[in-house]
C-alpha cells in the first residue's frame, strides 16, 4: 500500500508566508501557494511586480528574505527565463546536449571507482562496498535518459522546427524566436516536473499546446 502511494503521489511545489524584499520596497509579500505538476498558471502584472523573480525563488535561483519553499520529493522545478544565455560557440546539438549535465556527478564517481578499482586483482579482490557502489551508479544511469540522450535531443528539436542539418549549425545563426526554441528544447530535455516559463513569446504557443 506504502508502494502504491509513492508511485501515485503528485509532484507539487509548496509556498508559505513568502517575502522578499529590494531595498524598502517589498517584491513578495506573504505568499501563500501549492503549485501541482498537472495545474496550468498564468501569472500576470505590471512590469517590476516580481513575476520573474517569483519564478526564481520557486525554482531556487533567489533565496526569500523569510517564508517556505517547499519541493515534494522527486520533484524538478525547470525555469525558462526572459533572456536567453546561449552559448554562442556551440551547435544546436551541443548547447541542448547541456540538459544532461545534470548527469556528470554521476558519471565522474562512476569513472572514480572504476579508476580505484584497477588498483585491484585476483589475489587482491576489490572491497565489496566499491563494486556495489559501481553497480548502483550504472544502474541509475541505466535507467536514465543519459545513454539514449542523443535521439531524446533529435526528436524534440525536430519536434520544435529545426531539421537534421540544424542541429550542426552554430546558434548564433538563429533568430530570436528559434533561440527561444532551442532554449524550450534544454528545458525540456532536463525532464522538469514543473515546467517555469517567463513570459514565452506567442511563436511558442502552437508548440506548447501540442
Amino acid at each position: 500500500l506504502y508502494s502504491f502511494f509513492q508511485e501515485v503521489t503528485m509532484h507539487t511545489v509548496s509556498v508559505q508566508g513568502l517575502h522578499l524584499a529590494f531595498a524598502d520596497r517589498d517584491i513578495l509579500l506573504d505568499v501563500n501557494i501549492t503549485i501541482h505538476e498537472t495545474a496550468r498558471i498564468a501569472l500576470a502584472g505590471a512590469n517590476g511586480s516580481g513575476k520573474s523573480t517569483f519564478m526564481k525563488v520557486l525554482s531556487g535561483l533567489t533565496e526569500p528574505d523569510s517564508g517556505t519553499v517547499q519541493h515534494s520529493r522527486g520533484t524538478r522545478v525547470i525555469y525558462l527565463p526572459q533572456s536567453l544565455e546561449l552559448n554562442r560557440d556551440h551547435s544546436i546539438y551541443a548547447e541542448v546536449e547541456q540538459a544532461y549535465q545534470r548527469y556528470q556527478p554521476l558519471i565522474r564517481q562512476q569513472r572514480d571507482i572504476e579508476h580505484r578499482l584497477t588498483s585491484y586483482d585476483a589475489s587482491n579482490p576489490p572491497p565489496g562496498h566499491l563494486v556495489e557502489a559501481l553497480d548502483s551508479l550504472q544502474q541509475q544511469l541505466i535507467t536514465s535518459s543519459y545513454y539514449d540522450r542523443e535521439r531524446h535531443i533529435y526528436e524534440v528539436l525536430l519536434g520544435l522546427g529545426f531539421t537534421t542539418a540544424d542541429l550542426t549549425r552554430s546558434c548564433q545563426e538563429f533568430s530570436g524566436g528559434w533561440k527561444m526554441r532551442i532554449a524550450l528544447a534544454k528545458v525540456l530535455l532536463s525532464e522538469g516536473n514543473i515546467l517555469l516559463l517567463d513570459e514565452p513569446s506567442l511563436g511558442l504557443a502552437p508548440i506548447l499546446v501540442k
